[in-house]
């Protein structure tokens, strides 16, 4: 297996991050930092594939069934982190390679996060874990955040010591409201995601979030704690109807299904391309020994995406093309389980169901502590 492997210091690497907002730096300076960014976000690979493995593998191991993808993050949303986070330099970036379980139950979830957390025994190192179930950001976002530092001597693999990656730990309906949150920001060529954007098109998704929540038994959003679940759920659907939601995200449900055949024998990485203005996506297949090739593809397409509103690249590795649609559908444009969590509120609501006694699964286990 061809795996790419840093060629640049840690420094070399930070400079890099600096001149993309250099706006004194030359043509080829520019250049030069794009290829240095390449090689370092291609360099995650291997640690990514490493975590991916033993992700499967502890899934199996504890009966879980999901799905899993991994994906190197885009040029752009590396820039626009180092633009929102201006103590944060491109060498410390934490979710350069990241990997993604999503589960049926936040009790998977938890799980998970114990096999990790508590019975790992490998060398890697935790830096860091966000319950964002227990403690859900201010956006509305849930799951579990887990990052860690590669720590591999053992096994030989010393070129990637250090290098950092994220696994993400999330439910299928968490999953799907983080897709739609981001189908939306595309469409309406804002980082929704961000929390930048439309305000009334944020607040609508904190609703979702915490109305969500309440069938769930986790904790809703603090600024929604003094509401009862009908108020809740009410105010979640007042905002659905005035931004018409349903039919925006519906109007994008629609993307050609004759997508090309990527499905051949070997195909291991998957270069999406998303043009939301032409409503269609592209994909093209990579084999695990052709990781080389697909991550110079990568950024060329990059490139030639830089200023087309609409247009989105991305590389991620999925087991099939099947997997892949739903580990990111938000590249597909699909958003229909979201869709139908709303309209299921919908229907609760005007049944009348008894919405303030409302009886909801709770995840049946204590406040998740915080690792040191």
């Amino acid at each position: 297996m061809a795996w790419v492997t840093p060629l640049y210091s840690k420094e070399r690497v930070k400079r890099a991050g600096a001149t993309l907002f250099d706006d004194d730096a030359t043509d080829d300076q520019f250049e030069e930092a794009l290829q240095v960014l390449n090689n370092w976000r291609s360099s995650h690979s291997y640690p990514v594939n490493t975590f991916q493995a033993g992700l499967r593998n502890k899934m199996s191991a504890l009966g879980i069934d999901g799905l899993v993808a991994q994906r190197l993050k885009r040029i752009p949303s590396i820039v626009a982190k180092l633009e929102r986070f201006s103590s944060m330099s491109l060498s410390r970036m934490q979710d350069i390679g990241g990997l993604r379980a999503v589960v049926s139950t936040a009790r998977q979830i938890y799980q998970l996060r114990d096999s990790y957390v508590l019975h790992s025994k490998f060398d890697h190192v935790l830096v860091s874990e966000n319950d964002y179930i227990q403690n859900p950001k201010d956006s509305g976002y849930r799951g579990i955040h887990l990052v860690y530092k590669y720590n591999n001597r053992k096994g030989g693999a010393t070129a990637y010591e250090g290098l950092l990656l994220e696994l993400q730990l999330r439910n299928d309906i968490q999953h799907a409201w983080a897709t739609a949150v981001e189908t939306a920001g595309v469409f309406l060529n804002q980082a929704l995601k961000s929390s930048v954007g439309n305000e009334r098109w944020l607040e609508f998704f904190c609703y979702a979030s915490s109305s969500f929540a309440i069938l769930e038994g986790s904790p809703v959003l603090d600024a929604h704690k003094e509401l009862s679940n009908l108020q809740t759920f009410v105010k979640m659907l007042e905002l659905e109807t005035e931004l018409e939601v349903i039919k925006s995200l519906g109007m994008y449900n629609t993307l050609v299904e004759n997508l090309k055949d990527t499905n051949r024998q070997g195909t291991h990485y998957y270069l999406l391309q998303l043009d939301a203005t032409a409503m269609n996506v592209s994909v093209n297949g990579f084999s695990r020994e052709s990781l080389p090739q697909a991550t110079t593809e990568y950024l060329e397409q990059e490139k030639l995406a830089k200023n087309k509103p609409g247009v989105q690249v991305v590389l991620v590795a999925a087991q099939s093309l099947a997997a892949l649609r739903k580990a990111y559908p938000n590249y597909f444009l699909d958003t229909g389980k979201f869709v139908s969590r709303i309209r299921r509120i919908r229907a609760m609501v005007e049944r009348g169901d008894e919405l303030k006694t409302l009886k909801v699964p709770r995840l049946g286990r204590a406040p998740v502590k915080r690792s040191r």
